[in-house]
């Protein structure tokens, strides 16, 4: 009989994580799972471990005796201005997670973002394209390139493969926030409301690319089941300029007028009221990301993979937008 392998998952308690976890599972792998959180409800059989990336003995604890390691944990609060959370769970947290996968001999899925690189342009960025230097406006962004150098001077050593998930939704929480009321922050910020209001700021027609949660958990254990050693993948799905997206969004709504305008015009005039301090480096970190293309190609990740995302155009995400809207947002009202 074969011995069924050992998956360790770092950051299992988020959105991706959790989806990770179930399919890790449903696939029939053992699963262990690090958290920081005594709230964690599992999604199955998985094994917890409770602590933190850098501090104490618990990352050691989930690596050793596993056979692949998945490393999610981030930090990502777009209302923290200050670098020091960022650097110690994004660069110290990922810098640990390389030294135990070398000591260990584990194999690493390192998983990134598709923010570490530069505007796409019109454009099909691919793995190749160039990474961005000095966002200091942005303390995720830059952390997570920090991240990216330090996994690509280890690759040599180190049995590893970095993915790149571009912008992340889940199908089944479109109206989960809408429902239940937006707080102004995480409307202004973005949060978990998918369709927030950084979608309406900046040009209209860039290009943003989006992968369904499900789809991106897929892609992750593809990566690890058949990556190529130091090899990185774009987990991608669907290409869609911001107003095509807004519009679907305002046709299920019933709005007849585009409020973006509105909406840009109020930002502009806060932005020109704060000058200094932390609101204003979030404010400009936010119209840098409301201006950025980011159109990207997942060929790479199809053909070494055989990633194979359920939604990647446009009638695809016409159709999931109305099954989701129909079973789930109906059924809140």
């Amino acid at each position: 009989m074969m011995k069924r392998k050992l998956v360790a998952v770092s950051g299992g308690s988020g959105m991706v994580g959790r989806g990770l976890v179930k399919k890790l599972l449903k696939r029939g792998y053992l699963v262990r799972v690090l958290t920081r959180s005594d709230k964690y409800k599992k999604v199955g059989g998985e094994e917890v471990i409770f602590g933190d990336i850098v501090q104490g003995d618990g990352m050691r604890r989930l690596v050793m005796g596993c056979d692949n390691l998945i490393h999610l944990a981030i930090y990502q609060n777009s209302r923290d201005c200050h670098r020091e959370k960022f650097f110690e769970t994004n660069v110290l947290g990922s810098k640990r997670v390389l030294e135990l996968a070398r000591e260990e001999g584990v194999r690493l899925v390192m998983v990134s973002s598709a923010v570490v690189f530069e505007d796409s342009g019109n454009g099909m960025a691919d793995e190749n394209w160039q990474k961005i230097e000095g966002d200091t406006n942005n303390w995720y962004n830059q952390t997570k390139l920090e991240q990216y150098k330090l996994w690509l001077g280890s690759r040599t050593v180190i049995d590893s493969v970095l993915v790149y998930p571009t912008i992340v939704f889940d199908k089944r929480s479109f109206c989960g926030r809408l429902m239940k009321g937006v707080g102004l922050g995480d409307m202004l910020l973005g949060g978990n409301f998918f369709g927030s209001v950084m979608l309406s700021l900046g040009k209209r027609n860039r290009l943003i690319n989006m992968v369904e949660v499900e789809d991106l958990a897929k892609g992750v254990i593809l990566a690890m089941e058949r990556g190529g050693r130091g090899e990185d993948y774009i987990l991608g799905g669907i290409n869609i300029r911001a107003d095509e997206y807004l519009s679907v969004w305002r046709h299920k709504l019933g709005i007849r007028v585009n409020p973006s305008w509105l909406i840009g015009v109020v930002f502009l005039l806060v932005r020109s009221l704060v000058r200094f301090g932390c609101w204003r480096r979030i404010l400009d970190s936010m119209w840098l990301a409301a201006n950025k293309n980011m159109n990207f190609s997942n060929e790479k990740a199809k053909k070494e993979l055989g990633f194979k995302p359920a939604y990647e155009k446009r009638e695809d995400f016409d159709r999931m937008f109305d099954i989701s809207w129909d079973k789930i947002c109906h059924k809140r009202e």
